[in-house]
């Protein structure tokens, strides 16, 4: 339903469900990562950096297989970026 959604009103999704990445991707429907949303409301100082390196280290609490310490590391330095 998600998909059929953003198709319709050319919105973009928001995931980190890969099987659902894919069926995105040949849709042509825009796609970010949970974590590169994060980095957006940083950059539009919507979130504090503070705030989302703490939300992400719950995030990797809860999913330490996927949620890695280098991709912390390169969240990091995505929110740091300007």
């Amino acid at each position: 339903m998600r998909v059929v959604a953003c198709d319709h009103h050319s919105w973009t999704l928001v995931t980190n469900d890969r099987a659902l990445r894919n069926v995105c991707k040949d849709r042509g429907i825009r796609l970010r990562w949970g974590l590169g949303l994060m980095v957006d409301l940083v950059h539009a100082e919507v979130l504090s950096e503070a705030r989302a390196l703490k939300i992400a280290a719950a995030i990797q609490r809860t999913n330490p297989t996927h949620i890695t310490a280098r991709l912390i590391d390169r969240f990091r330095a995505r929110l740091r970026e300007p």
